[in-house]
């Protein structure tokens, strides 16, 4: 369980939101990789005859792109709340770790 927010400032509660954006974002670019790695054919055009379990693997790392995109938006959103000098509120998709290449 995460430790509660002492301090229910909207710069607190931001930090707070922040942390769980970072490891969620790591956890679904995890899983896309994982992914990449169980279908290597997965970013390969689909083809009538591919077996189901290939087509809801596409479906799965689609929704992972969806998912990352949701999720930097969020936290953009959200890095109003800090202050200026704050390291994720001057991050850039620069920064990330080229989730943009898995999909």
């Amino acid at each position: 369980m995460t430790r509660r927010v002492l301090h229910n400032t909207p710069e607190a509660l931001a930090e707070f939101q922040i942390a769980g954006l970072a490891f969620l974002q790591d956890v679904v670019v995890f899983t896309a990789r994982v992914l990449g790695v169980t279908y290597p054919d997965i970013y390969d055009t689909p083809r009538r005859g591919d077996h189901a379990e290939l087509t809801s693997a596409r479906q799965l790392l689609e929704s992972c792109g969806h998912l990352l995109n949701a999720i930097k938006e969020h936290r953009r959103q959200t890095a109003v709340y800090l202050p200026d000098d704050h390291p994720a509120k001057n991050q850039t998709d620069d920064d990330d770790d080229d989730d943009d290449d898995l999909f």
